[in-house]
């Protein structure tokens, strides 16, 4: 399940009591993990989103979404990563919906997460194409693709229709 933190499934605020029923009914529908992103990278958004999974017995995952400025750094997104790992997200998931993750900065920032919690799963996503080559970042990490090793990579391309 994608879920936009305090929107949930919505494009507009939710309050929170109809945002922890959601979690219990798709938990009870079946849905096994909750993909949390907040666009500001904010993680008081993403704080409850993280706690209504877990109650509800689904895997919680919490988005860095990726873009550049001047703040917007490696050391950034492993920090932000580390306060999610803190609030109780089991996976995280590194959204670069523009394709403008660079392969050695994504590699750094899934290194900085692994190094610091070593069991939790990272996922790269990202809608562009060609853009992440899916050979190119597990190498600049150090390990093996999928579930087994903790680094997923899906990327979606926009080919002809």
């Amino acid at each position: 399940m994608l879920e936009r933190g305090l929107n949930a499934l919505s494009m507009s605020p939710v309050s929170e009591d109809v945002r922890e029923l959601m979690f219990s009914v798709k938990s009870k529908q079946g849905t096994n993990i909750s993909r949390s992103f907040d666009g500001l990278n904010d993680p008081r958004n993403l704080e409850l989103s993280i706690k209504f999974a877990n109650a509800s017995g689904m895997i919680s995952q919490s988005c860095l979404c990726i873009t550049h400025s001047k703040i917007h750094t490696v050391d950034y997104y492993i920090s932000l990563a580390k306060k999610f790992i803190e609030l109780g997200t089991k996976e995280i998931a590194i959204k670069d919906m523009a394709g403008i993750g660079r392969p050695s900065s994504l590699g750094k920032i899934v290194k900085g997460i692994k190094n610091y919690s070593p069991n939790t799963i990272v996922q790269y996503h990202a809608v562009t194409p060609g853009k992440i080559d899916r050979r190119v970042l597990p190498r600049r990490v150090g390990f093996g693709r999928g579930r087994q090793t903790g680094l997923s990579i899906g990327v979606v391309g926009r080919g002809k229709t």
